[in-house]
């Protein structure tokens, strides 16, 4: 015997959520029937809702005079809210040394053959985005030459940027083709104000190599 689908009960004469002032959300999240105010710690809503993220169960009881099940409720959401935040707009780590490098490339960088990468940076040296693969195959290849790498920053909008490739044969010892690149990378990347920060040599297992550290004439 099929059920019939259940109907969806919709709050009746409730205003859409985006007509409701700060105030007016927190009271309906918590049930009140009473309208939550800012409490004395705060003068006025705008600075409240922002402190509200900052707050604990027992200070948001203080601060808005709530019940501790209200205060539950309330922490609940703001905790999912800084969930959902994190979800969309992740923390981009900062990279500066070829060892954060490593951390950034290590779940990625075990390949067969080569890989090379670009990590467009911004102003603070965060991280735009993903790593991008360039190219697979020979350092020396077309397709890790200037164009695929500064493209891939200027979509970006890097100001800076660095390069890595791993080595599959674990001799981190950089071949002529990969000093070769680094200097025309670190050339190119001046004519359009785009800095080469690192070329990093990458080993299956995650020990590596900086350029900028070991050919600090590649970067001149």
């Amino acid at each position: 015997m099929n059920r019939p689908a259940a109907s969806i009960a919709l709050a009746p004469n409730k205003p859409p959520l985006t007509f409701l002032g700060n105030a007016e959300i927190i009271t309906e999240l918590l049930g009140t029937r009473t309208r939550v105010t800012p409490g004395p710690l705060f003068t006025s809503w705008p600075e409240s809702l922002l402190a509200l993220v900052h707050l604990s169960e027992s200070e948001l009881i203080e601060s808005l005079g709530v019940t501790a099940g209200g205060a539950r409720r309330l922490a609940l959401a703001l905790e999912l809210h800084r969930r959902l935040l994190a979800a969309v707009c992740p923390i981009r780590p900062t990279i500066t040394t070829p060892e954060q490098v490593m951390a950034v490339l290590a779940p990625i960088a075990a390949h067969g053959e080569e890989h090379f990468w670009c990590l467009p940076l911004d102003p603070r040296s965060c991280l735009i985005g993903q790593p991008v693969e360039v190219s697979k195959g020979d350092v020396d290849g077309c397709d890790a030459g200037p164009r695929a790498v500064l493209r891939a920053a200027l979509r970006a909008g890097a100001v800076g940027v660095i390069v890595a490739h791993n080595h599959p044969s674990a001799d981190l010892s950089p071949s002529a083709a990969d000093l070769s690149v680094t200097r025309r990378l670190f050339a190119a990347g001046k004519a359009v104000d785009v800095e080469l920060r690192d070329h990093v040599l990458i080993a299956a297992d995650r020990r590596f190599k900086s350029l900028r550290r070991d050919h600090p004439d590649c970067f001149r």
